[in-house]
């Protein structure tokens, strides 16, 4: 197994337009039958939420540079998968660490996002998302009307108390 970032170059490929799923060890099984996977990284954004991507090191270039040929132009779900060798230098996000990285944070973003949207909101806040909701709803039956829908209904009660909060 190469140790050294000197012995690694030109043994990782970079995976674009990979469909959701294809995660660490789906990428790991799968890339597996090509040679030896050393690590496998899908990065993701601060929200946790998947980018698209992946970075698969192998222990020998030979087999990076075959494992590339075979995925570039890869159809899978309806995505056409583009696979090349990192030339001359080893990608940050993969040279070092375990096979399969695990993304702390994510667990405690969205545990903050689930108390921010739970939280009481403040009457200005409730006043404002009422306005928003009637707008929204008189653009709607404006657009129905255009397009030739008698509809109505009533929401004037709700606009009222929206407009007369404090």
């Amino acid at each position: 197994m190469p140790e050294t970032t000197a012995d690694l170059k030109n043994c990782c490929i970079r995976l674009n337009h990979i469909p959701y799923g294809f995660f660490e060890k789906e990428l790991f099984g799968y890339f597996s039958q090509f040679g030896r996977v050393v690590r496998v990284r899908v990065p993701k954004s601060k929200r946790g939420l998947f980018k698209n991507k992946a970075y698969i090191l192998f222990d020998d270039k030979e087999v990076a540079r075959l494992a590339s040929e075979a995925m570039d132009n890869y159809l899978m779900y309806d995505k056409r998968v583009r696979c090349s060798v990192i030339k001359d230098r080893v990608p940050n996000v993969i040279k070092s660490g375990p096979t399969f990285a695990y993304h702390e944070g994510f667990e405690k973003n969205r545990k903050h996002e689930a108390l921010h949207n739970a939280r009481e909101r403040t009457n200005d806040e409730t006043k404002l998302e009422n306005i928003k909701i009637a707008i929204s709803l008189r653009s709607a039956l404006k657009k129905l009307k255009e397009a030739g829908y008698e509809y109505e209904f009533d929401f004037s009660a709700k606009e009222k108390k929206a407009l007369t909060q404090e």
